[in-house]
């Protein structure tokens, strides 16, 4: 349920800081979500890790055999997660460091 929240969270909030915030004339404005936001990019991240170590079915039968499940991941939704998961608050954070 976390995870549903926090997409919810990302596909609400995050079009509205672009479209509203991205072009700010000041270049150290720091995002008051910032700090969310990179708790939302480690949560996925984490994520990631986790779908290696659960359970799939694997032709109508459930298996947790850490090599199927993780051949079974990158076949198929690991690549999308990877990509959905670049993690910009944290280059927006490091990016910040400079201003202060």
């Amino acid at each position: 349920y976390i995870s549903t929240l926090l997409l919810l969270y990302t596909g609400l909030v995050v079009p509205i800081v672009v479209a509203f915030f991205w072009d700010n004339p000041d270049p150290c404005w720091r995002n008051p979500l910032l700090p969310f936001d990179m708790f939302v990019d480690t949560f996925f991240l984490c994520e990631i890790l986790i779908n290696f170590r659960k359970g799939t079915h694997v032709g109508g039968i459930y298996t947790q055999d850490a090599k199927v499940i993780a051949w079974q991941y990158i076949k198929g939704d690991l690549p999308f997660d990877v990509f959905t998961s670049i993690p910009v608050s944290f280059l927006e954070h490091f990016a910040l460091q400079g201003c202060e």
